[in-house]
């Protein structure tokens, strides 16, 4: 019950951020569609999930004891986020490129893109050795497995670090007016 009210919380704020602006007629207004309005929300369960499944796994690991049910969620959790998170990055990607943006911006974008398809390999690679160890216990699959959990962590926050960067310093995704466009 408290997975579907977090869900529902955080679709109402994730989709009433919009601000509307006065639009004159000399300045030019960028709309974006509505699905760039999906990925934020999407995209900080990605950011904090696999956080989560980390600390969980250190806990175990300090504690000696063996994975319980809401680790093994937590890991099939980061894994579906973070696929419907590349997956709504590549559609917003293919909605806006019609859309005129700096060229940075653009570079920043496409570096954002492919170290989003990295974490998602990693991710199923990381489910992969998750499975092995259920089946074969051996200690090194499990080591590996944390290596490449922080490996996907280190990822996730460049990859988080990248979007700020669209987002703060050249307003991609954000509805602005822009008085400069002619």
């Amino acid at each position: 019950m408290f997975i579907v009210m977090t869900l529902l919380v955080w679709l109402g704020l994730g989709c009433a951020h919009e601000v509307a602006a006065n639009v004159s007629p000399y300045s030019y207004m960028v709309k974006y569609p509505w699905i760039v309005k999906i990925h934020p929300p999407i995209v900080h369960y990605a950011i904090s999930v696999p956080i989560i499944s980390l600390a969980f796994e250190l806990y175990y690991i300090l504690r000696k004891r063996s994975n319980n049910t809401l680790a093994i969620i937590l890991h099939v959790l980061s894994i579906l986020v973070i696929t419907v998170a590349v997956l709504t990055g590549y559609v917003v990607h293919k909605a806006i490129s019609a859309i005129p943006v700096y060229v940075e911006a653009m570079h920043i974008l496409h570096i954002h893109q492919r170290i989003g398809f990295y974490i998602l390999a990693m991710s199923y690679a990381w489910l992969f050795l998750i499975i092995i160890y259920a089946l074969k216990p051996y200690k090194y699959l499990k080591i590996f497995s944390i290596i490449l959990l922080i490996l996907i962590c280190c990822f996730v926050f460049y990859q988080s670090y990248l979007g700020g960067i669209m987002v703060y310093d050249y307003g991609l995704g954000v509805n602005i007016e822009n008085q400069d466009w002619r």
